[in-house]
């Protein structure tokens, strides 16, 4: 009986960390590492979170990195950028 709630307590655990994503999807990654104190239910069942990575799509990454990095306040295209970091 207590297998069972703990295994309907990962799953609803799971779905809150996959429906919220980010930090979340991290803090699941961190329990499935505590396999020493969680009931067995709880590692099997988040170790799936373990394979999950924020992804982001090619038209997502350039705002994210003008904003990251001020571009447009400071005038620097993207390869300008890419150019400054890089030291090229």
């Amino acid at each position: 009986m207590i297998r069972a709630c703990h295994k309907r307590s990962a799953e609803k655990l799971l779905m809150g960390c996959l429906n919220n994503g980010g930090l979340y999807v991290k803090l699941g990654q961190g329990l499935v590492s505590m396999n020493h104190i969680l009931p067995k239910e709880y590692v099997d069942t988040l170790v799936i979170l373990q394979d999950k990575a924020l992804h982001m799509g090619p038209e997502e990454v350039q705002p994210f990195l003008v904003q990251l990095f001020f571009c447009n306040f400071i005038h620097i295209s993207m390869p300008g950028l890419f150019h400054t970091i890089v030291g090229i």
